[in-house]
């Protein structure tokens, strides 16, 4: 009696997902791609073919790698713990531009995924799945949307 239970609530689960694959089985991945166009920053040239954590592109728009020493030089301050996420903020300090290059080219379309993380940003806590373009997740590297 249990097996045929088993099979029979097996055989619904199949039935749903296979008529709503997206809600039963939410994919967080999505396709980003090396921007085709060349990039500057405070007119320096990103060379984003060998950079360990290139700048990338998601829906037409360039993400920015969230790295310590980028965030530095753009004049922010990102924290992360296990129970507030990542928290991003301004800060009245810049570094100098850290190329961070690898010996392996960058594959021009990659995959990143969306993070369930909680992000806060200028102490602002925003609501991730809602964003038309969302921080993304690449390389184990948070990614800002340059939109905001």
């Amino acid at each position: 009696m249990r097996k045929r239970i088993l099979a029979l609530l097996l055989s619904i689960l199949m039935i749903i997902a296979s008529i709503y694959p997206n809600v039963i089985f939410a994919d967080t991945n999505v396709t980003v791609k090396l921007p085709n166009y060349k990039v500057k920053l405070n007119e320096t040239e990103v060379n984003n073919s060998y950079r360990q954590y290139p700048l990338i592109t998601y829906k037409g728009i360039t993400y920015f790698p969230m790295t310590f020493y980028d965030c530095r030089y753009l004049g922010l301050e990102t924290t992360w713990d296990n129970v507030d996420g990542l928290g991003i903020s301004k800060m009245n300090v810049s570094t100098p531009y850290n190329a961070n290059l690898q010996k392996n080219k960058n594959n021009n379309t990659m995959t990143a995924s969306i993070p369930k993380f909680n992000i806060t940003i200028n102490n602002k806590i925003i609501d991730n799945s809602k964003e038309e373009y969302p921080i993304l997740l690449f390389r184990n590297i948070t990614y800002f949307p340059m939109t905001w």
